[in-house]
C-alpha cells in the first residue's frame, strides 16, 4: 500500500521523518517494502509568506515585506509577486 508520509503524519504528529516511522513500523513486526520520495525541496531553497508589496515608482520592481522564519525585504521583478 502506498501512503504519503504527511497524511500519516497528520494522524501522528510526532514523527519526525519517513526514517524514524520506517524504524517504529519495523519494531512493531510490519516490513518497509521500500520507501520512495516523490518530491524533495533542494537545499537553499526558502519559502515565504509575502506580507507586503509596494510597486517601486518609474520601474517594474516590488518592494516585499516576507516571512520567511523572520521579516526580510527584498526587491522582486517577479510579474506574480
Amino acid at each position: 500500500m502506498r501512503v504519503p508520509f504527511s497524511w500519516l503524519r497528520s494522524y501522528v504528529p510526532e514523527l519526525e521523518s519517513p526514517e524514524v516511522l520506517e524504524e517504529r513500523l519495523a519494531s512493531l513486526g510490519f516490513e518497509t517494502d521500500r520507501m520512495e520520495r516523490i518530491f524533495q525541496i533542494p537545499s537553499g531553497v526558502v519559502f515565504a509568506r509575502v506580507l507586503e508589496a509596494h510597486p517601486i515608482p518609474g520601474t517594474s520592481l516590488k518592494r516585499l515585506v516576507l516571512d520567511a522564519g523572520k521579516v526580510v525585504e527584498v526587491v522582486s521583478g517577479a510579474g506574480n509577486a
